[in-house]
């Protein structure tokens, strides 16, 4: 009987070391899980983050932070906050510490940092604090956003993270600080002021914080069990399949611009960046993505334009202005120097080279007005039914070619076009290449029938466009020339444009230049003859 009872008891306690074995495994698995998620969204965030004590020592802190100061972690650490601000912040600083000391909160308040190689930049800083076991206060998590981009009316990017501390010995203690790390991630999601939203491999929102629900106008019920494509805006929707792609491919996602959808379907800007989640053996669970909110730099960058197209538009009647009221008193000395001309036939070598180089003034200045005209008082265009060969017969006539010789097409071909205005574009790219060739080379003329509409290709073997300028080639006041005014091309792109037909250019350096242009043959108007 007594060995049958010291049976049961042994077999009792061993049972009972077994439970308790399982269910410290599980709370430590638990523990390990939550401390990553934590570790991985406060290593990662781009936001700069830092810990400090009551004392205001800094006592931990991110590699953005550091990095950003331009200092070691090794550094910071042990450091006190009045170290990293600026002399104009100092008092603000001191102020916003002894607000939080005395009602522990402290909420985006602005500050100029210093770096440690002395250059100064604008934060916002926002604290969240940290409790002992009893509640009290112990120090603060503080997240600091670097606005410098927004400062200049330009986006601002904020990021942020937390910082979980490795504590478990023993049970207890694992399970308190299981309780603690959630606790601390919890509220850096949920009180993140950018739009934090959890998915699964397939898309599937399975967390939001509340400024995603605030922003998106719908509770959190909602959201969770939402696709990521019931969030975005149509002209995102191509964007947001690239981004899961690239993501499940293990590529990096930051500051990617994405159309955000509320419920109501109003839509707004946003700037997306990810942040991976794994599980214990490091496989590819979900992602934490994070919107931030970019509706107030978009709105401060559209003011700027329209001031900028108020300037340009103040700017270019101007222009006009002065150009039309240039074209009587340049006529008269053209004709004047005509005169002169004529009435000085037996003029030395040197006076008539000085009445060719009067001319050639007024001439090049006569085309730049005509140029910053028709860009600011564009004409109305007047079909007719037209050459081309004539069109380019008229230009070709009219400037000087020099060394150049141009090979033209011998079949022509008629299209419905604005004659005079053709010439202005013909005449543009005709002298822009000879000016590539420095006078001497060969200029390729070739036209070709394609079914409703005519391919024109104007072909040079110049020095050709570096790469890096070719997308500026169409700007407005863009030019490579010292006497060019940059608006020429701009107008033949837009006479091109008008008379529904396109414009390309194709260069190579040092081998030449082909500007494409393609014309419907035929408008819906009615022709006089």
């Amino acid at each position: 009987m007594e060995s049958y009872a010291r049976y049961n008891t042994e077999k009792n306690a061993k049972d009972y070391e077994n439970f308790i074995e399982q269910n410290l495994d599980a709370i430590i698995e638990r523990y390990h899980s939550a401390e990553q998620k934590y570790r991985s969204l406060y290593d990662n965030s781009p936001d700069l983050l830092r810990t400090i004590n009551l004392k205001g020592i800094i006592i931990d802190c991110n590699k953005t932070y550091a990095e950003t100061l331009g200092y070691s972690r090794e550094e910071i650490i042990g450091v006190s906050i009045f170290e990293h601000v600026a002399e104009e912040s100092l008092d603000a600083l001191k102020e916003s510490f002894k607000s939080w000391k005395a009602r522990g909160r402290v909420r985006d308040r602005k500050i100029w940092f210093k770096r440690k190689n002395g250059s100064t930049f604008p934060v916002l800083l926002s604290a969240t604090n940290l409790y002992d076991n009893n509640g009290n206060l112990t120090g603060s998590n503080t997240t600091i956003r670097d606005i410098s981009e927004m400062h200049n009316a330009q986006k601002q990017l904020e990021e942020h993270e937390k910082l979980l501390q490795k504590q478990y010995d023993q049970i207890c203690v694992a399970n308190k600080a299981l309780l603690e790390t959630e606790q601390r991630y919890r509220s850096l999601y949920d009180n993140s002021p950018d739009l934090l939203r959890t998915i699964d491999r397939n898309g599937i929102i399975v967390d939001c914080n509340n400024a995603y629900t605030e922003n998106l106008r719908c509770s959190k019920k909602e959201c969770l069990g939402k696709s990521v494509f019931d969030h975005t805006a149509e002209r995102s929707i191509k964007d947001i399949q690239d981004t899961l792609e690239q993501w499940r491919n293990g590529q990096p996602i930051k500051a990617k611009e994405i159309w955000t959808k509320r419920k109501d379907g109003s839509i707004f800007p946003t700037l997306l960046s990810i942040t991976s989640l794994y599980d214990k053996d490091k496989k590819l669970i979900g992602r934490i993505a994070s919107l931030r909110d970019m509706t107030e730099i978009y709105l401060a960058r559209d003011e700027i334009e329209q001031q900028k197209i108020k300037r340009i538009s103040d700017m270019g009647a101007l222009s006009a202005r002065i150009a039309h009221d240039l074209k009587n008193p340049l006529s008269v000395i053209k004709n004047s120097v005509e005169l002169m001309k004529m009435r000085s036939s037996d003029s030395d070598e040197k006076t008539k080279n000085d009445y060719e180089r009067i001319e050639k003034a007024t001439v090049r200045i006569a085309h730049q007005i005509e140029e910053v005209l028709e860009y600011v008082w564009p004409k109305p265009l007047e079909f007719s039914n037209a050459s081309l060969l004539e069109i380019f017969d008229t230009v070709i006539s009219k400037i000087n070619v020099q060394q150049v010789v141009i090979d033209l097409p011998k079949t022509d071909i008629s299209i419905i076009c604005d004659a005079a205005k053709l010439e202005i574009v013909f005449s543009n790219l005709i002298l822009n290449a000879i000016q590539a060739m420095n006078g001497t080379g060969n200029l390729y003329i070739k036209m070709r029938d394609d079914k409703d509409s005519v391919i024109i290709m104007i072909e040079d073997t110049g020095h050709g466009i570096p790469p890096d300028l070719l997308p500026k080639i169409f700007e407005p006041l863009f030019t490579t020339r010292q006497i060019g005014t940059g608006l020429g091309l701009v107008s033949c792109k837009s006479i091109v444009e008008k008379h529904g037909g396109s414009i390309d250019i194709q260069s190579e350096v040092n081998k030449g230049t082909t500007f494409v242009i393609k014309l419907p043959k035929m408008h819906n108007v009615e022709l006089s003859y």
